[in-house]
C-alpha cells in the first residue's frame, strides 16, 4: 500500500486499509510504503489537482463526501496549500527507518499519528 502523508486521499485510504486489515489478514499481507506524490508528479510531468482551481474546488467537496461515506474524521487544514508544499521527506524517512529497524507495526502506528495530526487537527503544531 503506497501512501503520501501529505495526501488527503492517502489519509482516507490509509484509514480504510487500517480498519479492514484484520479481515484481509488471512488472505494477504499489506506492505505499507511511504512515497512522495510530489516526486511522482514531477517525474511524470503531471500537475497536482490543488494547483488547478476547478479541480481544487471539486477535490474539497469530494474529500468531504468521502470522509462522510467512509466515516473518517477529516478536517481540511486552513493552510492546506502550504502543507502540500511542505517537505514531508523527514516524515517519510522516519517511517522508512521505523519499518526497517522495528517492523511494519511501528511504521503503521506512526503514520497513523502523522495522518491524524495533518488531517484531523488542522495540520498546525500546538505547543
Amino acid at each position: 500500500f503506497y501512501f503520501d502523508i501529505s495526501s488527503p486521499y492517502s489519509y482516507l485510504a490509509f484509514k480504510c486499509v487500517l480498519w479492514n486489515s484484520p479481515f484481509w489478514a488471512p488472505k494477504f499481507v499489506i506492505d505499507h510504503q511511504p512515497v512522495s506524490l510530489t516526486v511522482l508528479n514531477r517525474r511524470h510531468e503531471t500537475i497536482p489537482a490543488y494547483l488547478i482551481p476547478m479541480k481544487a474546488k471539486y477535490t474539497r467537496a469530494d474529500l468531504q463526501r468521502c470522509s462522510i461515506y467512509y466515516n473518517v474524521n477529516f478536517k481540511m487544514p486552513s493552510n492546506v496549500v502550504e502543507l502540500l508544499h511542505a517537505r514531508t521527506a523527514d516524515a517519510r524517512g522516519i517511517l522508512r527507518i521505523l519499518k526497517n529497524q522495528f517492523g511494519e507495526s511501528y511504521c503503521v502506528k506512526t503514520a497513523n499519528l502523522f495522518f491524524e495530526h495533518l488531517w484531523q487537527s488542522d495540520g498546525v503544531s500546538r505547543g
